[in-house]
């Protein structure tokens, strides 16, 4: 398989998942529940790592215990290959509530910390903070993807940070529509399948492709590597990794995720 025959490929895997999330959340609807937001992101992982385009490794952080203040947000997510260096992304997820169509979680002076904390967390470690929403809606006026409207594909949708404080400072009943009408506002397979992150293919220059605010580095940290004989190398104490992880303990990531498109799982 060429490199941009495996690109649709693993673009294919992402859009399923944004199609599945949509289904599940009208089944849930109809059945009276509500799931949380933590129900998606582990299906997303799952996905990932049935996936045999690439490698995924998935890691509870070492250094992660369970906040008092409940600020400890959902997921450090490294993207990419040795050959074009790896993205670094602190992810927050929420649902859109069905009936209010408002992100419910989003309120309350809680989430307006949380925000700025995981803005301080990507700053301090060269990520880029973003949210992912996981959605059910039936219709848009807004499409900021280059590839052609799909309504399935608003199932997972991500913003930077930035964007969900801003709107959020003008009031806090945040809806699907004033995220979506910000361009930075795209599907989640943009952030996952652009092709500067995909094998050897070479940097995207799609002006409406995804911008990223982080550092690009240059492998993943040492810890999340195998071991010579294949066995997976766990994270060491906290006082041996203060490269990768230093500056503010405000916060943590509850697990992190590493998609390695340079590897293909055989």
């Amino acid at each position: 398989m060429d490199e941009y025959s495996r690109a649709a490929a693993i673009q294919r895997v992402i859009e399923k998942v944004s199609i599945q999330t949509r289904d599940k959340i009208k089944t849930f609807h109809i059945g009276g529940h509500s799931p949380k937001e933590e129900y998606f992101t582990e299906d997303l992982i799952l996905e990932f790592l049935q996936s045999k385009l690439w490698k995924t490794k998935v890691f509870p952080h070492s250094r992660q215990k369970e906040a008092k203040s409940g600020c400890d947000f959902e997921l450090e997510l490294w993207i990419g290959a040795t050959v074009s260096g790896f993205r670094r992304y602190a992810v927050q997820a929420k649902i859109l509530n069905h009936d209010t169509n408002v992100y419910e979680s989003l309120k309350g002076r809680k989430n307006g910390t949380q925000i700025r904390k995981i803005k301080k967390w990507a700053k301090d470690h060269g990520a880029e903070a973003v949210y992912l929403f996981y959605n059910r809606i039936e219709t848009i006026e807004t499409w900021n993807c280059t590839q052609q409207v799909d309504i399935q594909q608003t199932g997972c949708v991500y913003s930077p940070a930035d964007i969900v404080q801003k709107i959020r400072g003008r009031n806090p009943n945040v809806t699907f529509e004033k995220i979506n009408k910000q361009k930075e506002t795209k599907p989640f397979r943009c952030l996952l399948c652009c092709p500067a992150l995909v094998g050897n293919l070479p940097l995207s220059e799609n002006p409406g492709g995804p911008k990223y605010t982080g550092k690009i580095f240059a492998d993943v940290p040492w810890f999340y590597k195998d071991n010579p004989d294949g066995t997976p190398m766990h994270p060491p104490s906290d006082a041996s990794i203060g490269e990768y992880y230093h500056g503010s303990n405000i916060m943590n990531p509850k697990q992190v995720c590493i998609i390695d498109y340079g590897v293909i799982v055989e």
